[in-house]
C-alpha cells in the first residue's frame, strides 16, 4: 500500500519509520501508490519503492520484482489495505521465508454498499476464499483491534496479535474553547465512502437545524466525489444546503486538526470500522462524539463519557442526541474536558511509539515460535 494514502498505509508508514529510526532493522516498502515518489523518509534504513502505477497491475509486477528483495529479507509482511494479494504469501512459502499479514478490517457485506452487485459478489467471495486460505495455512496476523481479532477468529485464524494504530499529532490544548466556532458546528472529518453512511448524517442535520437554527454541519475528507455530489443534492432536497457543506478532497494534517479544533461535536455513522482512528482524532481535540453503536465504536469508546453511542441506523436517535448535547453548554464543556482526559489516559495504548514496540515484539514472538516448531520437527 501507499505510505500516506489511507488508514492502512499511514499505519505501516508510521510504524516503519519509528522502527527504522530506533533499531538496526531495515525495512523496504513496496507500494502501488502513484504519488509515492513525493514521500521521502529521513531514515536511511527505510526504503519506499513504487513498483507499479496501478492497483490492479501491482500483483503482476510484484510477482517478478519481489524476487530481488526477498533474497535479503528475514520476513515478508503483507499490509492488506484492500484484499489479500496472495502473491507475497506464495512467494514467501516457495522461498521458505517467514510470512505475516496485517489485516485492518474485513469488508464483508459493506462491499455491496460500495460496488455494483456483480463486482461486489465477486470480491465478497474472493475476500472470503483468500482469507480462508491464509487461515488454513496458519498465517499469523497482526490486526488493529479486538473487534477485528474476533472476526478473524471466526474465520479460523489462531495466531493473532493486536497492535493498535496511534495518533499522529499530540492531544489538543487543555483549553481550546477560544478556537471553537462561534456557531454550533457538527463535523465529520474522515474518508468519504458509501459505507460511512454520510447520508444519515445529512438527514440528521435537518432535524438538528430545526431545533438549533444557527447550527452548521461540515463533511470533509478525501474519497468519492460522486458521493459528495449526491450528498450535496440530498442537502438541497432537504432545504439545508446553506448550513450543510461537503468538501471531498485531500485534507492535510494541519487543516484536519484546525477543523476539529473549531468543532462542537463529531458525528460518525459508519456501517463498519476496523478501529475508528477518526473518532480518536476528534476526541483528542476536546470534541465530544456521537456515533452509531457498532462493535468497533463500542470497543473504542468503552468508558468514555464524551463518546455517546446511539442505535445503529437510527437517524432520529442520532439527531436527538446531538440536539441534547448542543443545547446544554454545561454538557458540552464537561464532555470536551472528558474527551481530552480520555485520550490522555489511553495515550500509551493509542501511540505509534508504543505500537512500534508491540509490532516488533509480535514479529519476534512469531519468529521464535516458528524456530521452536522447526526444532521440534
Amino acid at each position: 500500500g501507499s505510505a500516506r494514502s489511507g488508514g492502512a498505509e499511514v499505519y505501516i508508514f508510521e510504524l516503519a519509520k519509528r522502527i527504522t529510526s530506533r533499531t538496526d532493522v531495515d525495512i523496504t516498502i513496496l507500494t502501488s501508490d502513484r504519488d509515492i515518489k513525493r514521500v521521502k523518509s529521513r531514515e536511511q534504513r527505510l526504503k519506499i519503492e513504487s513498483i507499479s502505477q496501478g492497483f490492479f497491475t501491482f500483483p503482476l509486477f510484484l510477482l517478478f520484482l519481489i524476487r530481488r528483495h526477498i533474497r535479503e529479507a528475514d520476513i515478508v509482511v503483507e499490509n492488506i489495505s484492500k484484499f489479500p494479494l496472495l502473491v507475497p504469501a506464495i512467494i514467501a512459502r516457495v522461498t521458505k521465508r517467514p510470512f505475516i499479514a496485517i489485516v485492518h478490517h474485513i469488508h464483508g457485506k459493506t462491499l455491496f454498499m460500495e460496488l455494483p452487485t456483480v463486482l461486489a459478489i465477486l470480491l465478497f467471495f474472493y475476500e472470503c476464499i483468500s482469507l480462508f486460505i491464509y487461515a488454513l495455512f496458519g498465517v499469523p496476523v497482526i490486526t488493529v483491534s479486538k473487534t477485528s481479532e474476533a472476526e478473524l477468529r471466526k474465520l479460523g485464524f489462531r495466531n493473532i496479535y493486536v497492535v493498535h494504530p496511534g495518533l499522529v499529532r499530540l492531544i489538543g490544548n487543555d483549553d481550546n474553547t477560544l478556537r471553537k466556532s462561534m456557531r454550533p458546528l457538527l463535523v465529520y472529518v474522515n474518508r468519504v465512502r458509501k459505507y460511512k453512511r454520510l447520508d444519515h448524517f445529512v438527514k440528521a442535520c435537518k432535524y438538528v437545524i430545526e431545533e438549533v437554527p444557527d447550527a452548521t454541519c461540515l463533511i470533509v475528507g478525501k474519497g468519492d466525489e460522486k458521493l459528495g455530489a449526491s450528498l450535496r443534492r440530498l442537502a438541497s432536497r432537504l432545504g439545508v444546503e446553506k448550513q450543510v457543506k461537503i468538501f471531498v478532497s485531500n485534507v492535510s494534517d494541519n487543516l484536519r486538526y484546525k477543523i476539529l479544533g473549531k468543532a462542537w461535536l463529531g458525528v460518525f455513522t459508519s456501517a463498519k470500522e476496523g478501529f475508528g482512528i477518526g473518532v480518536l482524532e476528534t476526541l483528542s481535540q476536546g470534541v465530544p462524539v456521537v456515533a452509531y453503536d457498532i462493535p468497533a465504536m463500542r470497543e473504542l469508546l468503552a468508558g468514555c463519557y464524551s463518546g455517546v453511542l446511539v442505535r445503529n441506523g437510527g437517524i432520529n436517535h442520532l439527531a436527538r442526541q446531538c440536539i441534547k448535547i448542543l443545547k446544554s453548554t454545561e454538557a458540552l464543556l464537561s464532555m470536551s474536558s472528558e474527551a481530552r482526559r480520555f485520550v490522555k489516559a489511553r495515550s500509551k495504548i493509542y501511540s505509534y511509539d508504543v505500537s512500534a514496540i508491540r509490532f516488533l515484539k509480535a514479529i519476534v514472538t512469531y519468529l521464535k515460535s516458528k524456530d521452536e516448531n522447526q526444532c521440534k520437527a
